[in-house]
């Protein structure tokens, strides 16, 4: 009987033991499991940051070309080329009778050809305004949607009226006139202020 008894103690110690390995088992794979989520989680939070942290940069080279490269890839980015036009240039129109009153002048070069459109400063904020009046010249800019076209063209000509340094004061009609240092002066330039104004709509 005592034997019986032994061998049932015996059997029933080896079966907690073997419950208590394969919890132990279950308890590693949980952990590995847990670790392994907490991991993918983590590395998933990362690349989100990582492409939140992405932009793409326009810039103008020496050479006039308008390019845009994107920033904080894994890879070596090639900038690529943006526009069918170099050499974009803003010159400020000012109204000699108010200068708070103002015209940007855009100028730029498509296959030797100079061209050029007059914006509203006031409308600038608008890329549909923006890329109308370029693509009534023949300026275009290339990319993937509507909306990282409008996002290229109001950083570009936000680039432009940030680095303008040209600025000409235009009276309001042809003529006498009488110049910001009191001189009387003749205007013989290409548009006036009424003339420039109708080129802005």
């Amino acid at each position: 009987m005592d034997l019986i008894q032994t061998k049932v103690q015996t059997e029933m110690a080896l079966s907690q033991i073997r419950i208590a390995e394969e919890d132990c088992k279950q308890e590693r794979r949980l952990q590995r499991k847990l670790q392994f989520l907490q991991q993918k989680s983590f590395l998933a939070e990362e690349e989100c940051e990582r492409k939140k942290s992405q932009c793409d940069l326009l810039s103008i080279d020496e050479s006039g070309n308008i390019r845009i490269q994107t920033t904080n890839l894994r890879i070596d980015a090639n900038a690529r080329k943006v526009v069918n036009f170099t050499h974009p240039e803003i010159t400020i129109l000012e109204r000699m009778e108010n200068e708070t009153e103002k015209i940007y002048l855009f100028t730029c070069n498509m296959v030797d050809d100079l061209r050029y459109a007059m914006f509203d400063y006031t409308k600038c904020g608008s890329p549909t305004y923006v890329l109308k009046k370029w693509a009534a010249i023949g300026a275009e800019i290339f990319a993937p949607t509507l909306a990282v076209k409008k996002q290229y063209a109001l950083q570009l000509l936000a680039l432009l009226i940030h680095n303008a340094n040209r600025r000409k004061k235009l009276p309001d009609r042809r003529g006498w006139y009488v110049d910001e240092n009191d001189e009387i002066k003749f205007f013989q330039g290409r548009w006036t202020w009424e003339e420039a104004l109708r080129c802005v709509k």
